[in-house]
C-alpha cells in the first residue's frame, strides 16, 4: 500500500473491521499485508500509524491468477 510518512512505526491495519496479520514497513512510504482469500471488491482499510488513523478508504483486489 502506497502512502506517505508511515515512519519506522509499526503500522495496525484493519480490513473490513478486522486486524491485519503481519504488516510490513517497506519505506516512508509503503506497507506490505496479505489480503483475505478470494476477491474483493470496496473493502474498507484503515491505516494506525503513531496514534493517528487514517480515513477509512475502500480496497479492490482481482482473484490470483496461475499460469
Amino acid at each position: 500500500m502506497k502512502g506517505h510518512n508511515f515512519g519506522d512505526n509499526i503500522a495496525k491495519m484493519k480490513f473490513d473491521g478486522e486486524p491485519v496479520e503481519n504488516v510490513n514497513y517497506v519505506d516512508d512510504d509503503n506497507l506490505k499485508f496479505n489480503t483475505p482469500v478470494g476477491v474483493g471488491a470496496g473493502h474498507n482499510v484503515t491505516v494506525l500509524v503513531d496514534g493517528q488513523l487514517s480515513a477509512s478508504f475502500s480496497f479492490d483486489y482481482e482473484k490470483p491468477q496461475l499460469d
